[in-house]
């Protein structure tokens, strides 16, 4: 390694301890309770090889909403059990290790095919070493999953550089293996071709005067995407009969399209302006259209005309600018509702989109003319600011307590945040918290069996068992929605219309109710109970609450409307400018 690269390794490394050292307070959060503490599949080595190359989630709670094929992060997982057990720092050390070999290669990429001097190369990996949306998929022990994929997508463009220039045998394995790497540990990884396509096409003018090099180039390509066509083939076998359940993001399958516009610009403004944090976006704290002639979407659109267009213009001329914008494109490609999720859109998803913004910013720096100690100077400022920032984000992730109280002040409307937190609670012995959380959202109450059984073990807790045991009687789960929705002696017919929205009736049965019937119970909850279904004074509720109409309005997200289309405009316009070519 040279001189200078090596001091930009040391830079980072040490810019990495002070920016996310505090990330060993934290222990095990959200789906690290799932993938790790309580996951049999990297406890036990036979269940291990036999579920390999199952879904990502087999064996777990969520083996029938979520599948995923990523068997080398699985892989990841189990070798960590069984050298370190259940604490959380090797783990840790392994995603904090994972995002400065990251950085690195970032760096290296902006050496070798973006052409950036040292300055400009070293700005552009601390940017993305250091951003704040870079918290959430470092701090996140189960947020692996990017980490890996992405070392994958810069590992093999890095080794179809030097296989360019030096046609070795080993460097081509190298770089298939490498890319397979990336494919076994996150589906993005789909996207190196493209990538390596656009770099090839910045650079064209001069790899085309090397002897073989346009064959060579080709012969890669179709390597790369034979590969690609291979991973998905076998994806299909190992997963077959496993299909997740669509989730409409909108609740209708005929209305989610509409948020993919959105959601390129909600990416964008998270890249320019992180604040708030925000577990995710839904419904809850997301403008939901449903038609193409709401104003909203044709903001949007706007937004991703013009996004295209100084991307199509700038790569045209082989600007830095279009391949910054072609690499952020392409990464929030897979992840923008291409296929239906609840989740609309999260900071772990731009990990990759992040490099084109970085590159940018590298390139800004490249240009400033700044004595070095000024640059440097101005930089230690910048970056202890940042790393305070990230600090507080990092703490969010201490726990599952401490994230879910988070998330549900920031957006009291998500019922699911809500459920989650008062069974943290309950599950910390303290039922009253968790009773008094669940009845911050009463409307929960009326969509969700598990928010009433949660409600009536905690009552049971409280010692007030009558109360708690009518709660625990009165929801079963019926004709496509919970009967708890409709008084007493009604039972609720659940159907979908036209639009794909679910409709609810509560109608009266031809023959009474019989007694047996809140009875059935799920295996979670008690078998038998003592009486008959008591008497409530539960009226018919009214229906479930539209987020749809209300603007997705939250303090988490902030405006995510017109707001977010005028900062993406703003920067776009100032892009535009300073990508101009002096004449």
């Amino acid at each position: 390694m040279r001189p200078p690269d090596a001091r930009a390794l040391l830079v980072l490394a040490t810019t990495l301890v002070a920016g996310f050292g505090t990330v060993f307070r934290n222990g095990f959060a959200f789906d690290d309770d799932i993938l790790i503490l309580s996951n049999p599949t990297i406890k036990d080595g036979t269940l291990f090889w036999a579920t390999l190359f199952d879904s990502f989630f087999a064996e777990t709670v969520n083996e029938g909403n979520l599948v995923f094929f990523r068997p080398l992060v699985k892989a990841s997982y189990f070798a960590t059990y069984q050298l370190f057990g259940a604490v959380p720092w090797p783990y840790q050390t392994a995603n904090l290790l994972l995002h400065l070999l990251n950085a690195w290669l970032v760096h290296r990429l902006a050496r070798t095919w973006l052409r950036l001097r040292a300055r400009g190369a070293l700005a552009a990996a601390l940017v993305f070493l250091l951003h704040p949306v870079q918290t959430e998929p470092v701090a996140w022990i189960s947020g692996r999953t990017d980490l890996m994929g992405v070392a994958g997508i810069l590992g093999a463009v890095l080794l179809a550089w030097r296989w360019l220039l030096v046609p070795r045998p080993s460097t081509l394995a190298l770089l298939l293996f490498v890319d397979l790497l990336g494919l076994l540990s996150k589906e993005l990884a789909v996207i190196t071709p493209p990538v390596l396509a656009v770099l090839v096409w910045h650079r064209w003018p001069a790899l085309r005067r090397r002897p073989g090099l346009p064959r060579r180039f080709a012969a890669l390509m179709i390597l790369l995407l034979a590969l690609t066509a291979l991973f998905f083939a076998v994806r299909a076998v190992a997963l077959a009969g496993t299909e997740s359940p669509e989730i409409w993001p909108t609740h209708s399958q005929h209305t989610w399209r509409f948020v993919i516009p959105g959601t390129v610009l909600l990416y964008v403004r998270l890249i320019l302006w992180p604040h708030p944090y925000t577990l995710d976006f839904n419904t809850g704290n997301f403008p939901v259209v449903t038609s193409p002639a709401e104003v909203t979407f044709l903001l949007w659109c706007a937004g991703c005309l013009a996004l295209a267009a100084l991307t199509a213009g700038t790569l045209a001329r082989r600007h830095l600018a279009g391949v910054a914008l072609a690499l952020f494109l392409l990464g929030v490609g897979p992840v923008s509702q291409l296929r239906p999720l609840v989740v609309i859109g999260c900071e772990r998803y731009t990990y990759f989109p992040l490099i084109g913004g970085a590159v940018l910013a590298g390139a800004m720096v490249q240009r400033l003319r700044l004595s070095p100690r000024a640059l440097a100077a101005a930089a230690v400022v910048l970056l202890a600011s940042v790393s305070l920032w990230n600090a507080s984000r990092i703490r969010l992730w201490r726990d599952n307590l401490t994230l879910f109280t988070y998330a549900f002040e920031a957006n009291p409307a998500d019922r699911h945040k809500q459920y989650v937190l008062a069974k943290v609670l309950l599950g910390l012995g303290r039922p009253g918290d968790a009773l008094a959380v669940l009845h911050e959202n009463p409307m929960g109450r009326f969509d969700h069996p598990t928010h009433l059984e949660l409600e009536g073990v905690a009552l049971v807790n409280l010692g007030r068992t009558d109360e708690g045991i009518a709660r625990l009687r009165e929801c079963v789960a019926m004709n496509m929605t919970p009967t708890c929705i409709c008084a007493i002696g009604m039972v609720a017919i659940g159907s979908v219309d036209a639009s794909g929205i679910r409709q609810t009736r509560c109608v009266a049965p031809r023959e009474p109710v019989p007694v047996d019937f809140y009875t059935l119970r799920v295996p979670s909850l008690p078998i038998e109970l003592p009486g008959g279904r008591p008497s409530m004074e539960l009226p018919n509720a009214p229906p479930p609450r539209d987020t749809s109409s209300d603007g997705g309005s939250c303090s988490a997200a902030g405006d995510a409307g017109a707001g977010s289309f005028a900062l993406v405009l703003f920067a776009l316009v100032g892009l535009a400018f300073v990508s101009r070519r002096r004449r």
